[in-house]
């Protein structure tokens, strides 16, 4: 049944984050398929961390390898899970942290605050589930998760496990929406720059005339699934443009946008 989806993955900086800090892109994104599992990950980096690409590049990898070490139990994917995932994760995150001359917590506000969130299919079910803030496509439904300190903009992440923070301990844990994969016939987890490409639907592309596409082109564009499909995409929608003898037309892409998407395989009638 898992090789019934195909996928498409991407990450790409967004403009304030272009000049001036350490790491341009703080956002990171892996798809990994095994016979019992195929996951898409997406993590975004905290702008207030000037190292917070190594948070998401890291928990990207490490939630990745613990799901798919797990689907090979057999045993399945319940709250406890869930919870041992995030203890693992901060427990990495404390052993590394730990390496550095730096104090527990300056080494999470330099570098380990990142939120977390993932789709993981199964052959039964499909487990949406996010530490922190993600966007989600459920067969075409915008499903956003958000767990943070509203007053201070703070989101939840898997690193204030490790170290004291202002969130309530109910933030402090994945979220999960689970559906039966038989029912999923396209779905999609992105960062929180998703909300600057919604906004940008209809608009045109820096220095073209052709129109930015709703949220149904990451499950209708078929240019989307090819090889470098995703990376043109984002290249084209971040990208600042000037045209000679006119200002500088901004990319449309204000923040560092992760995503994947996967879709039911198209098979043509004979």
């Amino acid at each position: 049944m898992l090789d019934s989806f195909e996928t498409a993955a991407g990450t790409t900086a967004g403009g304030k984050h272009r000049s001036g800090i350490l790491q341009s892109n703080q956002d990171a994104v892996l798809v990994h398929r095994s016979p019992s599992l195929l996951t898409l990950t997406v993590s975004d980096g905290v702008s207030a961390a000037p190292r917070s690409h190594v948070a998401s590049d890291q928990q990207v990898e490490w939630f990745t390898q613990l799901a798919h070490t797990h689907a090979l139990t057999g045993e399945k994917f319940d709250d406890d899970v869930w919870h041992k995932f995030a203890n693992e994760i901060a427990n990495r995150i404390r052993t590394i942290a730990s390496w550095s001359h730096l104090s527990l917590e300056e080494a999470v506000a330099q570098t380990w605050a990142a939120t977390l969130g993932s789709v993981v299919i199964g052959p039964e079910f499909t487990h949406f589930t996010a530490f922190g803030d993600a966007r989600f496509l459920i067969n075409g439904e915008l499903v956003t998760i958000e767990a943070a300190n509203t007053e201070n903009n703070q989101p939840a992440c898997v690193a204030y496990l490790v170290v004291p923070s202002t969130l309530p301990a109910e933030c402090l844990k994945f979220t999960v929406i689970t559906r039966r994969t038989e029912e999923i016939m396209h779905a999609a987890v992105a960062t929180d720059g998703l909300d600057y490409l919604i906004k940008a639907a209809g608009k045109r592309y820096p220095g073209t005339s052709e129109k930015i596409p709703g949220l149904s082109f990451m499950w209708e564009s078929d240019k989307l699934y090819e090889p470098q499909g995703p990376d043109n995409w984002l290249t084209y929608l971040a990208r600042d443009y000037r045209k000679p003898g006119n200002p500088l037309t901004g990319g449309k892409l204000i923040d560092d946008l992760a995503f994947a998407a996967t879709r039911r395989k198209q098979t043509s009638e004979v």
